[in-house]
């Protein structure tokens, strides 16, 4: 190789995510959709060339998937699929009751102590 030349990267496709548990895997266009027969459901660009798994979960309702992460819900007639829920929003459960308590009320607990 002279100065000046550069080695050609190579680049391949990997393998497309297998998804088992849904009924489709199907492959998200350029300008962000999945496209079924004629219907075309928007999603996002940023899936653009990428597989996701689609799956039925009621009549004419369906669960979109990404790699391990379900995206959202699709039906037939809207045509855009609606987020769902978020995984990593942590869920805080409380350690003990919550009391609000007003100066009456710590008023007369200290004086019920005293007493």
């Amino acid at each position: 190789m002279s100065t000046g030349e550069h080695a050609q990267a190579v680049y391949w496709r990997p393998e497309p995510p297998e998804y088992p548990h849904h009924d489709r895997t199907i492959l998200i266009t350029k300008c962000g959709r999945i496209c079924i027969g004629r219907r075309k459901i928007n999603l996002s660009t940023v899936f653009a060339d990428q597989y996701v798994g689609i799956r039925e979960v009621t009549d004419k309702i369906w669960l979109v998937s990404f790699m391990d992460y379900d995206l959202g819900y699709f039906d037939e007639q809207d045509r855009r699929v609606e987020p769902a829920e978020n995984p990593f929003i942590p869920i805080l459960l409380p350690m003990c009751p919550v009391w609000t308590l007003t100066m009456e009320g710590i008023c007369s607990i200290l004086t019920s102590k005293i007493t």
